[in-house]
């Protein structure tokens, strides 16, 4: 039967790049989740261990006959893993998410769209050093809410493309609401990343002095 989309709106947490997101580490925890399902089915479990006892069994012995009782179990465990649906499995764990992180690329991928609706609001992290397209992508969840996180005087984002830099992709949709929208912005003053000695520096150049230590 056809998986219903997820039932309820969640938080999406987008960058453009894995390490924005921590995607490896939320990758990591999902994983562990779908280990602990597969292992919660006792009978495959029971049948894995079988069939380390009995290959166990048959490299000690003379006889290098395979078993009947190894074949049969071998057969049965195969045919279980084979019968599992992964796409399913993945399903279930972004149904139940409250919270989802991924790249801004990603958020178009087949089974996110499968299985999430709506997003209640959408968060994009670096958003300065995102292109205005990519942005764009998970707006297919229609969220009630944008919150851009980002630093227009930092990296801007990478255009190789001449013609896309003529036709202002070179300008994030960051900037783009910062500077021609005119919607309101705050700045976050207090900086965590050197020592007051450094930020001397890009505070005057950069930030009119505004930083905080």
């Amino acid at each position: 039967s056809r998986k219903l989309k997820h039932s309820k709106r969640c938080l999406m947490v987008c960058a453009p790049t894995n390490k924005a997101v921590t995607v490896h580490h939320t990758a990591r925890r999902l994983e562990n989740r779908l280990v602990q399902k597969i292992k919660g089915r006792k009978e495959v479990l029971a049948t894995a261990h079988k069939i380390v006892k009995l290959i166990g069994d048959l490299s000690r012995s003379r006889n290098k006959k395979y078993p009947t009782e190894l074949i049969n179990s071998i057969d049965f465990i195969v045919g279980v893993v084979d019968a599992w649906n992964h796409d399913d499995i993945w399903h279930e764990v972004l149904q139940a998410a409250d919270v989802i992180f991924c790249t801004l690329g990603s958020t178009g991928g087949s089974l996110l769209k499968k299985v999430v609706g709506e997003v209640d609001d959408l968060i994009v992290d670096e958003a300065a050093a995102a292109t205005e397209p990519e942005i764009y992508i998970p707006f297919q969840y229609l969220p009630r809410r944008l919150l851009c996180v980002g630093d227009p005087r930092q990296l801007p984002a990478t255009i190789t493309s001449r013609f896309a830099e003529m036709m202002g992709f070179s300008k994030s949709l960051h900037e783009r609401l910062m500077y021609d929208c005119g919607y309101d912005h705050i700045m976050l003053e207090t900086q965590y990343r050197m020592k007051p000695t450094l930020s001397q520096f890009p505070s005057k150049y950069f930030y009119e002095g505004k930083l905080i230590n």
